[in-house]
């Protein structure tokens, strides 16, 4: 049952508890505790609900901290990968103008 019907059942339910503490007769009173149970039971069914909303939106909140703290991670990796590459192009360059240089000797 969805909460918003839930609701509803919750609010007939009291209705109906309030228009049977009118009345007196054992009948009444027998479907008035029938009634009061079935509350008790969709107020404890909404509470259970709210506490699983809560842990939806938790769980939410740790998801995008663990996103962002990845994306973190792998930017800096390709950082690192870009400043090897560079490192090693600059050897390689070094290299190849000491080569020529003695060459040139």
């Amino acid at each position: 049952m969805c909460s918003f019907g839930i609701w509803q059942e919750r609010d007939r339910l009291l209705a109906e508890i309030e228009n049977l503490s009118a009345g007196s007769d054992g009948q009444a009173q027998k479907v008035h505790d029938i009634h009061a149970q079935t509350l008790k039971s969709l107020e404890a069914q909404i509470i259970d609900l709210k506490k699983k909303q809560e842990n939806q939106v938790q769980l939410l909140k740790q998801k995008q901290k663990s996103d962002e703290a990845a994306k973190r991670l792998q930017d800096e990796i390709q950082f690192i990968k870009a400043q090897k590459f560079h490192s090693g192009c600059n050897c390689v360059f070094s290299h190849m103008i000491s080569q020529k240089m003695m060459s040139c000797l």
